[in-house]
């Protein structure tokens, strides 16, 4: 008898946390099952894809002349692009010889055009400077990026980036790194031989009788579809589906109840900050792993080689997410290792965890934006100074 009285509390509670999951999972792209491992593609996403977002050689670019990304209660950034995609600003200065390359930090994500990191080192060397950064780019597309750019007259390079990029360079397709991203198909450096072996035969223009193909196939090489999606996937028994990440799973679940009973988006944002949280975390984590870090260190070592064989001095800079801070410090393993890193007498590199972390509060240089913490204006005007007077940048007469 008790043995039957347990198996149908078991089965109750695997309706109950079912139901649960179908319910929530309407609203939240990040509760995964392995059947989002094949999105519904429509029409009108693969055509909007194809024409303002694809890129042959880097997965996606800067390709509209115009972006508009949402923040809160109704407000919006407008970013505006040249013909080369480098943000515009403002200032009415000659061309520099310097270029900025990266990831959203570089590009300044959720700052006007004239709050930007670009925006105050031209101030500081009264000329114009370039940013070719690019949101959720990993260093091996910015490797790319710069290799694919004209870059005549250029003396200097600098490449902004923040730690989790040792995942991003393991990815194949964003979606099962950062679930729900999914046109984020992008090349990849493989190492063999101690030798960059450049994999993008996946990067093509979406055709929807193909895509199946190719989804299976990545399953086969993507690192993260083994080790991160499949691990959170829910399936049955969903009860041993939402215990393997008990503690993160009942913070999201309730989270998302009060959501979805009040349409209070303070509670949706709760849902989302566990999600930033777990790849904060994570991309903390790989710092410790080998396999990882060499790949990540071959990345910098080329992209360093090649620009000085043009003649051209690069300079790299790694501005940590305010979680990186929140919950490391600056004793975070990222920061161990560029240190290490930045003792090689061939890399000019500045880790800015320490510079940022003495500001009384560093806090206030970033914004409340969900994804882990971008820089806000003053943000951007710190780090703009931190690099010129490390890298020595200053008006020239």
């Amino acid at each position: 008898m008790i043995l039957i009285y347990f198996i149908a509390i078991v089965v109750i509670i695997e309706i109950l946390v079912f139901a649960i999951y179908v319910w929530l999972k309407k609203d939240f792209k990040w509760i995964i099952s392995d059947k989002d491992s094949h999105p519904n593609f429509t029409k009108d996403q693969i055509l909007k894809y194809n024409n303002d977002v694809f890129n042959k050689d880097l997965g996606w670019d800067n390709n509209k002349k115009s972006k508009r990304d949402k923040l809160s209660a109704g407000k919006y950034i407008d970013y505006n692009f040249d013909n080369n995609g480098s943000r515009i600003t403002k200032n009415k200065f000659i061309l520099s010889d310097t270029v900025l390359f990266g990831d959203s930090y570089c590009m300044s994500r959720y700052s006007n055009d004239n709050d930007t990191i670009q925006f105050f080192l031209e101030k500081i060397i009264k000329k114009k400077i370039p940013n070719y950064g690019v949101g959720n780019y990993g260093l091996d597309q910015v490797f790319i990026k710069i290799k694919l750019t004209t870059l005549k007259k250029i003396k200097k390079v600098v490449i902004i980036f923040v730690p989790e990029t040792i995942l991003r360079i393991q990815s194949y397709w964003k979606h099962f790194l950062e679930f729900g991203n999914t046109f984020g198909f992008k090349p990849k450096f493989i190492l063999k031989d101690n030798k960059l072996i450049l994999e993008k035969e996946h990067i093509k223009k979406i055709k929807k009788q193909e895509l199946k193909k190719t989804i299976d196939k990545l399953k086969d090489h993507d690192y993260f579809y083994e080790n991160k999606f499949k691990k959170y996937s829910f399936a049955f028994p969903f009860i041993f589906s939402f215990s393997k990440n008990f503690e993160e799973n009942i913070k999201i679940f309730f989270y998302l109840i009060l959501f979805k009973l009040s349409k209070n988006d303070f509670f949706y944002n709760k849902a989302f900050d566990q999600i930033i949280l777990r790849n904060i975390i994570e991309s903390q984590k790989y710092y410790k792993n080998n396999e990882f870090t060499l790949l990540l260190q071959k990345i910098l070592l080329e992209i360093n080689t090649f620009l000085k064989k043009k003649n051209i001095k690069p300079s790299f800079v790694v501005v940590p997410q305010y979680l990186d801070l929140k919950l490391f410090g600056k004793k975070s393993n990222s920061s161990s290792f560029f240190k290490k890193l930045s003792k090689l007498r061939e890399i000019n590199l500045f880790d800015l965890t320490e510079e940022i972390i003495k500001h009384n509060k560093y806090d206030e240089l970033y914004i409340d934006d969900n994804f882990g913490g971008h820089l806000n204006k003053l943000g951007n005007k710190f780090v703009a100074r931190k690099i010129s007077k490390k890298f020595k940048m200053k008006k020239k007469i």
